[in-house]
């Protein structure tokens, strides 16, 4: 006879209830952070702590916090904030694999302002650059109206994180801290993504230029102010997307680039990248005079062109003597009789 049948499971199961004991407290806390981790959210992971003493503290040791308000129906985003803030405050743990927070509704606080400052953001990327060891996303809403005043949004050493993904407000400045000569600020960093926000050319040279000696992918959507030059030199890029407004020039020596997306909203670029094979160019038109490709060879693996009302292609595709794969985005304007 099984001397552990299902009716002495059941015995057992009924004497833990009546102890007050539940399996699941009894497991070890890493399946327990991995259940919790299941959840999804920092908030609900945080919410455990009403079942018991033993879950009290499990949610301020897992690797990844995630907080995100995707609905589009709540349009008060003040709790997941000071959710956000109250689960950085608790952690406990030195590393920290990601910290998410998407916040892609909801704008205003009912009397105009907007709920989301740089202010309240600032403390995130602090605790990130502490204890972030992996991934780093920050999403917030876009503004309704422009600010009184432009806030600044400083950009911390990361020297552990590997992928940084922002986006957020327009109108925002964003200066890095600027470490003593010769001290990488982003050493681990392989992808950077920064929609939106504004830079100096200067700023934007530096960050990619000199403080990341590992960045493979680099999207950047920005609005380059004062410094109106923007250089960007680096061994490690394979993948690069830019759209830069305000920019004048744009020169690019990149070694080991395959990948190009370019918004051409720029006066004069200069392209140095032999292992270039893909180019996707968006803009109002392509002039060789403007646009100069540095040792690129005649033949290209994709060649992805958006055709724009008044749009000049033809000198960037007789570039090439062979394409393997040609995309054409063709706009055409409606005339009302």
């Amino acid at each position: 006879m099984d001397q552990d049948g299902p009716g002495r499971r059941r015995r057992r199961r009924r004497q833990h209830r009546r102890s007050g004991e539940d399996f699941i407290s009894s497991l070890p806390d890493e399946i327990l952070r991995s259940i919790l981790l299941r959840l999804g959210s920092v908030r609900a992971a945080a919410s455990t702590s009403v079942l018991s003493r033993r879950w009290r503290h499990v949610w301020a040791h897992l690797p990844e916090l995630v907080s995100v308000n995707n609905t589009g129906h709540d349009h008060d985003v003040r709790p997941l904030l000071d959710t956000v803030d109250a689960a950085l405050a608790a952690y406990a743990d030195p590393t920290l694999e990601a910290l998410v927070v998407v916040l892609s509704t909801a704008y205003a606080d009912g009397l105009g302002g907007v709920i989301v400052t740089a202010r309240r953001v600032a403390p995130w990327l602090r605790f990130a650059a502490e204890r972030v060891a992996g991934e780093l996303v920050v999403f917030e809403p876009p503004p309704m109206m422009p600010p009184s005043y432009v806030p600044e949004l400083e950009l911390p050493a990361c020297p552990r994180a590997k992928t940084i993904a922002l986006r957020i407000d327009t109108f925002w400045r964003l200066p890095v801290v600027k470490p003593p000569s010769g001290v990488f600020v982003f050493t681990a960093l392989t992808s950077l993504t920064m929609f939106m926000g504004t830079m100096a050319g200067g700023e934007v040279t530096d960050l990619v230029s000199t403080r990341c000696p590992c960045l493979r992918n680099l999207r950047l959507c920005l609005t380059i102010v004062n410094d109106h030059d923007v250089s960007i030199r680096s061994v490690s890029l394979h993948t690069m997307s830019l759209r830069l407004w305000g920019t004048r020039r744009l020169e690019v020596v990149a070694a080991s680039l395959e990948n190009l997306y370019l918004c051409n909203t720029i006066d004069e670029v200069c392209i140095s990248a032999p292992k270039l094979a893909e180019i996707a160019w968006c803009g109002d038109a392509y002039y060789p005079c403007r646009c100069n490709f540095d040792g690129l060879g005649r033949c290209l693996r994709l060649l992805d062109i958006d055709i724009g009302a008044g749009s000049v292609v033809a000198s960037l595709m007789q570039r090439f003597d062979q394409v393997d794969e040609l995309k054409l985005a063709i706009s055409i304007a409606r005339v009302c009789c």
